[in-house]
C-alpha cells in the first residue's frame, strides 16, 4: 500500500588443497589479529563500491577505503561456505574467480592491537544479455521517487532485470491552485528510467484538499478535477498506463462518504478512463488495485460495468508469511479471478501491481533466503494462473529496523555508511530477481509437468529451449526424475549452473526442495517428486547401510534407528531406493529366495527395482518376492533379503 511515510505499497576454490590452505590460514588471521605492535589511532575502514550487484568476470570487484597498507579479506557462499580469500594492497578486492551467486563479504583493517571489520553482502550475476529489459516483460517493482530515493537505483534495477517500476505522483503536490499543474521534481528519474529501457507506472493518488475536503473526489467537480490531473500526468511524462488510486477497497487511504463498494470506486475509474483514453487511446488504465484478491469485487465490477473502464485488471495479493501456491487454487485465487473474468467475456492482463514478502525479525516475517525463493515461486505460479506483470514491493528497504516488517519488504538494503558500507547491498531476493529475468527472457508460459503433492515443474518456452522451474511447496529432501535426450544444466535460483547427464534409461535424479531450480536443455518430461527419510520394518529398526559405507556390493541390513546418512532413502519416482546416492540392490541381480540386499551404482536394472503395495510390502518386478527381514529377526545387523511374498509383519515396510 502507497503511503506519504515509507512503508510498503499497499564449493571449491581451483586447487582445493592449495586454495583451502590459503583460506584457513587467512581465516586465522581475521580472527586473532595480527601480533600486537606499538599503538596507533584506530584504523579506519570503508566499503566504498556504490553498486553491489556485480557482474561476472573482470567487474566484479569491491572498493574499499582504510587508513592502513593493507586490508585482509574473507568471502562466503549463501550456505556460508568459504569462497574467497585474500589480502588487498591497492584498496581493491579482486572477486573476478567467482561464479554467480549470493555471497557475504568481511574486511577487515588491522592497526596494533585493533581491528576494525566491515561485513556486506554481495551478488554477482552474469552481465545482462540484450533483451531482458524490454516492454514484454512481465517483471516490475515498486519504487518510492515520490519520496526522494536516489535515482542510483534505477542502474541496480536494471541489472536485476526489472523493465517496469510503480510509484506515485500526489494529487495535492501536482495541482496547488485549481486547473494549475506544479510538476515535482520528476522529471529526472522517469527521464533516467526511460534512457535504461524501464516503463513507469504512476498511480494517480491521493485525495486534494482542493475538493471535497480533501477526501475521494465524489463531487463532480472533484471527479473531473481528478481525472484532469490523471489525464496531465500522462501527458506530461509521456506514461504509457496510469493506475486509479490504491487499494480503494481497503479504505486506509482516503475517507468516500460512499463507502468502498465495487460501486463507489465506479465514478472514480469512469472518470479517468473517459478523460485519458480521450486525449491519450494508447493508454492502459489500471484498476482496481485491491489489496488482496477480493474476487468477487471482480463480479461486482462486471455487474455495474466498471470492468469496461479498466485495460489491466490489478491486484495486490499480499499473504505472509507461507508461499505463493495457493494463488492457484480455487476460490479467491489468482486462478479464480481469472475464471471470473474469462467466464464473463472481460479477460483483461492481470497485474499483480505489488506483491512481496517482508524479512527481518518482526511478526510474520520471512528468512531473507526464503523471500528469494519466495519470488521466483510467486513468478512460477503467477505467471502460469493468468497474471502478465508483477511489481514485487519493493525495491529498496524502507528501513534499517529489522523489528518493522515494512521496513523490510526490499530487494535492496539501505546504505549503512554508521558501520561502513557506503552503497547499496543486494538482498537474496535481488540477485534470485536476476537471475529469473535472464532464466526466463522471451518465454511464456507453455505447461506443467505432473508431479506427486507438493512438488512443482513449471515450463516456459517450447523443447529443446523450454526452461523449467522445479521445487516443493512442502519441506527439502525431495527428488524429481528428469527425463532428457542429452545433458541437463541446472541453475540454482542464485545463478549457480551444474550439468546432469541422463543414465542409460534418459533419466536423471534430481534432488528438489523448497529453493527453486531452473532446468534447460533437452528435457522431455519431469515426473516424481518422491520423498527422502527412513524406511522402518519389523521390529521398528530401519532400513541401513552397513557401516556406512559407501562402495557396491556393501550389505544392506537392519538396524536400530539413528537417523543418520546410512538411514536416509529416498524412494525415488523410477521406483528405485536411494542412499548416498546409490541404489539398493539385489546381490548379482539374483531372483532366488534369500538372494541378499546390498548397495550398487545406479544401472536401471531390474533388481533395484522395488513397488510400493497396498499392504505395505516392497515388491521386486523381477524376481516376483518382495522385501524381507530373515526370520523376523529383530536383531540389528541382519542382512536383508527378498523371499516370497506373503501377507507377513516382516515384508511389511514404511517409506518415508
Amino acid at each position: 500500500m502507497t503511503s506519504r511515510t515509507p512503508r510498503r505499497f499497499g564449493r571449491t576454490l581451483g586447487r582445493a588443497p592449495a586454495r583451502a590452505a590459503l583460506v584457513g590460514a587467512i581465516a586465522a588471521l581475521l580472527a586473532t589479529g595480527l601480533a600486537a605492535t606499538p599503538a596507533h589511532a584506530d584504523p579506519t575502514l570503508v566499503i566504498t563500491t556504490p553498486n553491489l550487484l556485480l557482474d561476472q568476470g573482470s567487474g566484479a570487484t569491491i572498493a574499499v577505503s582504510a587508513s592502513t597498507p593493507q586490508v585482509w579479506y574473507s568471502v562466503a557462499d549463501d550456505q556460508g561456505n568459504g569462497a574467497a580469500a585474500g589480502v588487498t594492497t591497492t584498496g581493491t578486492i579482486d572477486l573476478s574467480s567467482l561464479g554467480p551467486g549470493y555471497y557475504r563479504l568481511s574486511a577487515q583493517a588491522i592497526e596494533g592491537s585493533t581491528t576494525v571489520t566491515r561485513s556486506t553482502s554481495f551478488g554477482i550475476v552474469t552481465p545482462l544479455p540484450d533483451g531482458v529489459v524490454s516492454a514484454s516483460s512481465p517483471f516490475g517493482a515498486a519504487t518510492h521517487f515520490a519520496q526522494r530515493q536516489s535515482t542510483d537505483l534505477l542502474p541496480i534495477a536494471r541489472q536485476a532485470g526489472i523493465s517496469h517500476i510503480r510509484d506515485e505522483l500526489y494529487w495535492e503536490d501536482v495541482e496547488k491552485s485549481p486547473g494549475q499543474y506544479t510538476w515535482p521534481d520528476y522529471d529526472g528519474y522517469i527521464t533516467r528510467a526511460s534512457s535504461l529501457g524501464i516503463d513507469t507506472l504512476l498511480v494517480a493518488d491521493y485525495g486534494n484538499p482542493l475538493y471535497d475536503g480533501g477526501a475521494i473526489p465524489t463531487s463532480s467537480a472533484g471527479l473531473a478535477a481528478y481525472a484532469n490531473y490523471a489525464d496531465a500526468v500522462v501527458g506530461h511524462y509521456n506514461m504509457s498506463s496510469v493506475e486509479v488510486w490504491n487499494e480503494f477497497n481497503g479504505g486506509q487511504f482516503g475517507y468516500d462518504p460512499c463507502g468502498y463498494t465495487a460501486d463507489c470506486y465506479l465514478p472514480l475509474v469512469k472518470a479517468v478512463h473517459d478523460k485519458v483514453t480521450a486525449d491519450h487511446p494508447q493508454v492502459t488504465v489500471v484498476g482496481p488495485a485491491d489489496v488482496g484478491v477480493d474476487s468477487p469485487r471482480a463480479t461486482d465490477l462486471i455487474r455495474n460495468g466498471g470492468i469496461n473502464d479498466i485495460g489491466a485488471y490489478s491486484i495486490h495479493p499480499y499473504q505472509y508469511p507461507g508461499g505463493p501456491e495457493w494463488l492457484g487454487g480455487p476460490g479467491d485465487t489468482l486462478n479464480g479471478l481469472r475464471a471470473i473474468l474469462d467466464n464473463a467475456g472481460a479477460s483483461r492482463p492481470i497485474w499483480l501491481s505489488e506483491m512481496g514478502w517482508p524479512t527481518g525479525t518482526g511478526d510474520n516475517s520471512t528468512p531473507e533466503s526464503a523471500q528469494a525463493a519466495d519470488l521466483v515461486r510467486l513468478y512460477a505460479v503467477a505467471l502460469a494462473n493468468g497474471a502478465t506483470r508483477i511489481y514485487w514491493y519493493d525495491f529498496l528497504n524502507d528501513g534499517s529496523d529489522p523489528s518493522d516488517i515494512y521496513q523490510n519488504f526490499g530487494m535492496v538494503r539501505q546504505p549503512d555508511p554508521a558501520n561502513g558500507v557506503d552503497g547499496y547491498a543486494p538482498k537474496p531476493v535481488l540477485v534470485a530477481q536476476a537471475v529469473a529475468a535472464r532464466q526466463l527472457a522471451g518465454k511464456q508460459y507453455t505447461g506443467q509437468d505432473t508431479l506427486s503433492g507438493g512438488a512443482w515443474s513449471t515450463r516456459y518456452g517450447d523443447g529443446a529451449n523450454a526452461t523449467r522451474i522445479v521445487w516443493t511447496s512442502d519441506g527439502d529432501g525431495r527428488v524429481a526424475t528428469v527425463s532428457a535426450s542429452g545433458p541437463v544444466t541446472v541453475t540454482s535460483q542464485y545463478g549457480a549452473a551444474r550439468t546432469l547427464t541422463p543414465n542409460v534409461n534418459g533419466t536423471v535424479t534430481l534432488p528438489i526442495g523448497t529453493e527453486p531450480v531452473y532446468l534447460s536443455g533437452p528435457v522431455t518430461g519431469v515426473t516424481g517428486g518422491a520423498s527422502t527419510g527412513r524406511i522402518t520394518g519389523y521390529g521398528g529398526l530401519c532400513v541401513d547401510v552397513r557401516g556406512g559405507l559407501t562402495a557396491n556390493g556393501t550389505p544392506v541390513q537392519n538396524y536400530e534407528c539413528n537417523d543418520t546418512a546410512a538411514q536416509a532413502w529416498t524412494v525415488a519416482p523410477d521406483h528405485t531406493l536411494r542412499a548416498f546416492g546409490k541404489c539398493l540392490a539385489l546381490d548379482g541381480g539374483g531372483t532366488a529366495n534369500a538372494t541378499p540386499t546390498v548397495l550398487a551404482d545406479c544401472d536401471g536394472s531390474g533388481g533395484q527395482v522395488w513397488q510400493p503395495r497396498n499392504d505395505g510390502s516392497l515388491y521386486n518386478p523381477q524376481s516376483d518376492k518382495c522385501l524381507d527381514d530373515p526370520e523376523s529377526s529383530t536383531t540389528s545387523g541382519t542382512q536383508l533379503q527378498i523371499w516370497d511374498c506373503y501377507p507377513n509383519p516382516n515384508q511389511m515396510w514404511t517409506l518415508p
